[in-house]
């Protein structure tokens, strides 16, 4: 896989062939930052000032994307211990000061010093875990006021997303769609 644009266009970021992978094409990568950067909601995103959040990182490749285009700093979250090697060895390609890896539970995120503007996750299509991390985002304060929440699910797969979260954008790419919320905050 490659990314796609920005300063590292071109780079290829490796992968595992393994099963429990299912990488977010370039076509849905692409179409994620076309939307971030050209839909008149998101007009005042600075990219250069935004903290990455990548729940189920997997390979990290729309991390790789974030960072590429200019976010300030990168927050991956994965418990798998073959994923910490896919990342050490793909993060040679970077400045690994702006990437954080944290080997947590996706489930069981919990009050941490991350506050993430943008947050990305790619959840297995055969679980349940959407609903749960939304709410554990919210709860456990993960997230900035204001902030967009990328969703990748199996296409017309429902979601009870909560008050706290307003739909902006349901786009569906083959067997997948991607669903954009936004964070309106705690008070």
């Amino acid at each position: 896989m490659r990314i796609l644009n920005g300063k590292y266009k071109g780079k290829k970021i490796q992968t595992l062939n393994k099963s429990f992978l299912r990488p977010t094409t370039s076509k849905t990568r692409e179409a994620i930052f076309n939307i971030l950067e050209n839909n008149e909601y998101f007009k005042n995103i600075n990219f250069a000032e935004a903290v990455f959040l990548e729940i189920f990182c997997g390979s990290a490749i729309v991390s790789f994307e974030a960072y590429s285009r200019g976010f300030k700093k990168i927050i991956l979250i994965d418990n798998n211990e073959e994923i910490r090697g896919l990342f050490d060895k793909n993060i040679q390609l970077f400045t690994r000061e702006d990437f954080d890896f944290l080997k947590y539970d996706a489930l069981k995120l919990s009050q941490t010093a991350m506050k993430a503007d943008i947050c990305f996750m790619d959840p297995p299509y055969d679980k349940n875990y959407t609903e749960k991390i939304l709410k554990n985002l919210h709860e456990n304060s993960l997230i900035n006021k204001n902030a967009i929440i990328i969703v990748e699910v199996r296409k017309n797969t429902p979601i009870n997303y909560g008050l706290e979260y307003e739909i902006i954008c349901n786009k569906t790419y083959g067997n997948s769609q991607l669903i954009f919320f936004y964070y309106q905050g705690k008070d």
